[in-house]
């Protein structure tokens, strides 16, 4: 039940109910789901920057934890389209913008290759000088 909650208020952005979580001392960076994504993977991937940040800074929740298939938060904003969210977690949130094994594709490049309806057309991704960021 607590794991349901937590996952889901992280994916609603709902940091009030991640703060009772934590002053009840059940909000862990043990809460995975089946998939091995924890509450800051659901954050990410949901684009909830503000519900992210509080998680790994205030929370102290890792923010380059990996899922069982290797994927970051980083990944997973990226996959989804959250540039603001990938932009923190490489620059603050302590996930690199490369993989972590041979078999994995970066985040960045994961970005730019999927469709995102913000823009007009994925050129203008790659445009976006992402490279000046502080990768770790």
């Amino acid at each position: 039940m607590v794991l349901e909650r937590t996952l889901l208020a992280a994916r609603q952005g709902d940091v009030q109910t991640l703060k009772v979580q934590l002053a009840e001392k059940v909000l862990t960076g043990e809460l995975r789901d089946a998939l091995g994504a924890g509450p800051v993977h659901h954050a990410a991937r949901a684009g909830k920057l503000t519900c992210l940040r509080y998680l790994v800074e205030e929370a102290g929740l890792p923010g380059n934890g990996l899922a069982r298939n290797g994927a970051s938060p980083a990944h997973d904003a990226a996959a989804t389209g959250n540039l603001s969210c990938l932009q923190w977690l490489v620059t603050h949130g302590g996930c690199r913008a490369t993989a972590e094994r041979g078999d994995e594709r970066e985040a960045l490049e994961l970005f730019s290759e999927m469709p995102h309806p913000m823009f007009s057309s994925n050129q203008a991704i790659k445009n976006l000088n992402l490279k000046k960021l502080s990768w770790r």
